[in-house]
């Protein structure tokens, strides 16, 4: 089939699953009403793993009240921006108006993105990566396709036999279709089976996963070769959805919360603002060709104030100032206007949702899509590089406040350590005796110690923020709990 001619944006092999499934009461059955992406969809609303995101923090813990985001709102909002973004291309790119993209199929991936998130979000992610550098780390992104391929409990493909049988693993998760593995698979190299401690969080998938992503690579697309670098149209619109939702809805829990306050913003010294346009630098600059400076980061700020003229105060302190000279009186009163401001952004959620609406609207419409020259499975989607410096500055803002904020260096240690302790004991001697029955099962039909190390991670990894909290408790606790409840 010739690359340059096919303009088809699904063929058949995307539709094929990982495993047949025979067709039984309940089970894969023709279903003229609805395709597969569609049952896909559904597999994902219907799991164990699509629940407990709501049991797993976003920004603040599910503890400091039910005004803040969990993963599951979270992951609603970034479904939410992520079809509106495949409505907008649909309409407005010609090559898309014959073979549309899938609405199902980039609801899903937005939907399953954050599945892998362990409990506590990065700092839980961070604590299991370093237990598991000698076993092929932990990485939220890797461990979404894990759930999706082998870990729900969904199908498997000999029932009657255990689950590992002679090294032969027989989960098969939720056997979607190929293309909906390929809508999640983000980073396209494999994790090292082994590394230091130290060395941070690989980006990838897991060795474990090497030989379905082969699978779901030759399947996606057609016949056709997959470019050098996999990411479909369908996982780089949950990509940029992710950034949108994450770097305003993340402000938006954050001046909810009093973490970040207008006056914080303007004021930000130089080194904070070259920190924010290293990282902003790291994340787009080598991919849209540009030097990101402080003074971009700056002028990205003030464009967001004032576009909710949140900075009227200080501009007319300004203007005052080069006509007459600055008194005390004017200075206080400017501050105080700023500050009233400030409180407003707190307290009244209809100031916040006119600027997060704002923002939204924006990034969304500056989405766009290149005619593909080859294959259209994996045409980029890209964004103008102001709008860019935008979401990458307000995603680093938010967590340059949280992270230095004496009241999260508690919450952070706490989590990583509870991860440690857990990783700890259940890997100890006999420790596995402490997990569920299917997990003890699998953990002793595991061959290697690497496998095994693996059944603890998925354990810990699938718990919510309340359940590791409540389980460490038990393990360490004086005060007796409760004989029947369930682990």
């Amino acid at each position: 089939m010739d690359a340059t001619t096919d303009k088809a944006l699904y063929h058949n092999s995307d539709f094929q699953r990982a495993h047949e499934e025979q067709p039984v009461d309940g089970g894969l059955a023709p279903e003229p009403y609805r395709h597969d992406f569609r049952r896909d969809y559904a597999r994902l609303i219907h799991s164990t793993s699509f629940r407990r995101l709501k049991g797993k923090m976003q920004l603040f813990p599910d503890t400091e009240g039910d005004y803040f985001r969990n993963r599951l709102t979270h992951s609603l909002e970034v479904a939410q921006v992520a079809k509106s973004i495949a409505i907008k291309l649909n309409h407005e790119s010609p090559w898309l108006k014959e073979t549309p993209i899938d609405l199902d199929l980039v609801e899903f991936a937005a939907l399953a993105h954050d599945l892998g998130h362990p409990p506590f979000g990065h700092e839980g992610e961070q604590a299991l990566n370093e237990c598991m550098a000698p076993y092929g780390g932990f990485e939220g992104n890797a461990q979404t396709l894990r759930l999706l391929a082998v870990l729900e409990k969904k199908i498997a493909t000999n029932p009657d036999a255990p689950l590992i049988d002679n090294g032969n693993d027989h989960r098969a998760g939720l056997n979607l279709s190929f293309r909906a593995l390929a809508s999640v698979l983000k980073y396209d190299k494999p994790i090292p089976t082994s590394f230091h401690s130290e060395a941070g969080i690989h980006k990838g998938y897991y060795a474990s996963e090497a030989p379905l992503v082969e699978k779901i690579k030759k399947h996606t697309g057609g016949d056709r070769e997959a470019p050098p670098h996999f990411k479909t149209i369908e996982c780089q619109i949950m990509d940029i959805a992710d950034d949108i939702a994450y770097s305003t809805y993340d402000l938006d829990d954050a001046l909810k919360s009093g973490l970040i306050r207008i006056l914080d913003i303007v004021t930000l010294d130089n080194h904070t603002l070259e920190a924010i346009a290293d990282k902003t630098q790291r994340a787009i600059g080598e991919k849209l060709g540009i030097t990101v400076t402080a003074r971009d980061i700056w002028a990205a700020l003030l464009d967001i104030l004032d576009s909710q003229k949140l900075l009227n105060p200080l501009l007319e302190l300004v203007n005052d100032k080069n006509d007459n000279p600055m008194d005390i009186s004017i200075l206080a009163y400017t501050l105080g206007a700023m500050r009233e401001t400030e409180n407003r952004l707190g307290e009244q959620a209809y100031d916040r949702n006119r600027l997060t609406s704002h923002l939204v609207g924006e990034f969304i419409r500056a989405v766009q899509v290149k005619p593909p020259t080859q294959s259209p499975v994996f045409a980029e989607i890209h964004l103008h590089k102001d709008v860019w410096i935008k979401i990458e500055t307000l995603k680093h803002l938010t967590f340059h406040f949280l992270i230095h904020s004496p009241r999260w260096k508690v919450v952070a240690w706490r989590s990583r350590e509870i991860v440690r302790y857990l990783f700890r004991t259940l890997s100890a001697e006999s420790g596995h005796e402490l997990m569920p029955d299917d997990f003890q099962q699998i953990f002793t039909q595991s061959r290697s110690e690497q496998d095994r190390m693996r059944i603890v991670c998925d354990f810990i990894a699938c718990m919510t923020d309340t359940y590791a909290v409540e389980f460490y408790s038990r393990l360490q606790s004086d005060r007796p709990s409760s004989f029947f409840k369930p682990i």
